[in-house]
């Protein structure tokens, strides 16, 4: 399976945060802007973001059919584990 440069990754990331950014300066034809909304995106970290792809891309092989050990910390179950740990930080999530 082919890894994506960081560099790439990066400007993905950049792209979403800029276009969700984007989305606030929209011309306004009678749309409401729902401030709930408005207040999550901009709570909404690049960095973040481009730290977790980093991180999962670090585990190696995420297939649910590869051979890694849970114990290596490599491979799908040590992804998993910290998709629920990032997730389960959420407090709407808990």
């Amino acid at each position: 399976m082919k890894s994506f440069p960081l560099n790439l990754k990066f400007g993905i990331a950049c792209s979403v945060v800029l276009a969700v950014g984007l989305v606030g300066f929209a011309p306004s034809n009678s749309v409401t802007t729902d401030p709930e909304i408005s207040t999550i995106i901009s709570q909404v970290d690049s960095n973040r973001i481009l730290n977790t792809a980093a991180t999962l891309e670090n585990f190696g092989t995420r297939q649910t059919c590869s051979t890694q050990l849970a114990s290596s910390g490599q491979g799908v179950t040590a992804a998993r584990d910290f998709l629920f740990n990032q997730y389960s930080s959420i407090p709407a999530f808990r």
